[in-house]
């Protein structure tokens, strides 16, 4: 690949300042350590991993828009009315030059930045340890940053590039792969899907062996880097190593599936039985996303009934979780701007519960929000599950239980069965997934990476609203619609007009 070079608005840019939740450790965060600056022991680095985990809260990514994008582009939320927070997902509503959506860019960019400052100063010796318990500390920090490091890389290729599965796809652009602090005027160009790919794997299976196999509170640990190189492998088609580690998630770790009694009291409670990586949200310390968080995004409703959340249940996702009345997970929905006549006398649609409640924070303002759970066991349960039957040697028995394990939250239902086709077994588990996940931010994911059509609620005959006004986007999408992934921002072009030969198809 020619190497003209592009760029990144987020590589070293005088000083940067690291910040840290108070959860994460009981030390506190310092300024002293900078992106290039050198790291004398394991507790500055420890620092240093602190201020990547504060990054990936950020609203641009974990905090809110990583997680809005995939369900608002999936078909599981549905947007009521233009200018609603985030409604270029929904509407995909992308151009070069604006709702282009690049702060996803420059903030990932800017914690695979961090997190190789922290790896270049192990790497270099710059970390001195002179004890055993030091070392192994030291080492599960370096795990910590590559894993760190891989999910970034494998957020951004599913968001700029096309999925794995696609015919042509892993040669196509995929993103710019990063593993060295960049100086001021460094500059790279895209690399292809197939190498984004083995670059993250390399990083998770590096990973893996130096880091601790214990349940670590607001961090990254060794279930942590299975459970995602499961997620890799599964939308990279590998079913059978996608398999064995999501399987071998399922034996012997500290995570546990909640019961049904226990389902909707986890969504009020910090690091719970089932949660592998969640990112600690605080406002004692300051770090509070305000008005940018999710809780503000799905329960403003709860605190002002002025305000209107930004996205609300799809009727398609409200008629399957209506499969089973029973089903747990209706514990976190309630009535919705729809459902309640006395906020929408005039479109009510009686009973509508829309409003997801996952994310309410400590309810007394829009302030607070919920830890993010990025990785949950139940996750890695559908992730076994669909790896099953579509491995070498199919494994339906297998399938079927890690399946139920989930489906057991609609008591209701019948529960699945060995005798059934494989491509009923993927529809159920696919459907399970969406109601497990919902606002999690994996149903658009799921559905790209299978080439799967995705449905959007019909405004006028489901609401009797107005047709929005989207760029393109019909009631239906494939991945053969352009705006499936997001474009190169036309201020990084900018930066390198070289960069505009490698613009992603259908955008200018």
């Amino acid at each position: 690949m020619e190497m003209k070079k592009i760029i990144f608005t987020i590589a070293i840019i005088g000083t940067l300042a690291i910040s840290s939740c108070k959860d994460f450790l009981d030390l506190k965060p310092t300024n002293s350590i900078v992106a290039s600056e050198s790291m004398k022991n394991v507790n500055e680095a420890i620092i240093a991993m602190n201020g990547v985990y504060n990054r990936l809260a950020s609203s641009n990514l974990y905090g809110r828009r990583m997680l809005t994008y995939a369900d608002l582009r999936g078909g599981d939320l549905y947007v009521p009315s233009n200018g609603r927070s985030d409604d270029s997902f929904f509407l995909f509503n992308h151009e070069e030059s604006r709702n282009n959506y690049g702060s996803f860019w420059d903030s990932y960019y800017n914690v695979i930045m961090l997190a190789n400052n922290v790896l270049e100063n192990i790497e270099n010796g710059n970390v001195v340890t002179s004890t055993t318990t030091e070392e192994t500390n030291l080492n599960d920090v370096k795990g910590q940053a590559l894993t760190v490091r891989a999910l970034a890389h494998f957020d951004l290729v599913r968001l700029y590039a096309s999925p794995y599965l696609k015919p042509g796809a892993p040669t196509s652009y995929g993103v710019p792969i990063v593993t060295s602090v960049l100086g001021a005027q460094e500059k790279l160009l895209r690399n292809t899907v197939a190498d984004v790919y083995t670059q993250i794997i390399t990083d998770l299976t590096t990973a893996i062996p130096l880091m601790k196999a214990t349940k670590t509170n607001g961090k990254l640990n060794q279930y942590g880097a299975k459970a995602l190189l499961a997620r890799v492998y599964l939308t990279k088609g590998d079913y059978d190593h996608a398999y064995k580690s999501a399987s071998a998630m399922l034996t012997g770790s500290p995570y546990t599936l909640y019961t049904n009694a226990q389902w909707v009291a986890s969504w009020a409670t910090a690091y719970g039985a089932e949660s592998i990586f969640e990112i600690a949200m605080s406002t004692s310390d300051g770090t509070g996303l305000g008005n940018s968080s999710l809780t503000s995004f799905y329960a403003p409703m709860y605190y002002n009934s002025a305000y209107l959340a930004g996205g609300v249940a799809s009727t398609i996702f409200l008629n399957l979780l209506s499969e089973d009345a029973t089903d747990v997970r209706w514990g976190v929905m309630d009535l919705d701007e729809y459902g309640n006549p006395i906020r929408n006398p005039t479109r009510s649609i009686p009973n509508r519960k829309g409003w997801i409640k996952k994310y309410m924070g400590d309810k007394t303002d829009v302030i607070t929000a919920t830890n993010i759970k990025v990785i949950r066991l139940s996750e890695v349960y559908l992730i076994a599950a669909e790896a099953a039957i579509k491995k070498t040697t199919p494994d339906k028995a297998s399938a079927v239980l890690y399946l139920n394990a989930i489906r057991k939250r609609a008591p209701g239902l019948t529960l699945a069965d060995a005798g059934m086709s494989v491509s009923t077994l993927e529809t159920l588990i696919l459907n399970e997934k969406s109601k497990e996940l919902v606002g999690e931010g994996h149903r658009f994911f799921d559905l790209m990476r299978l080439g799967k059509t995705i449905t959007f609620d019909n405004p006028t005959t489901m609401f009797n609203e107005p047709v929005l006004v989207t760029n393109g986007r019909g009631v239906t999408v494939t991945w053969d619609f352009n705006r499936t992934i997001l474009p190169i921002s036309d201020y990084e072009i900018n930066a390198n007009p070289g960069l505009g030969d490698q613009q992603n198809p259908g955008y200018r």
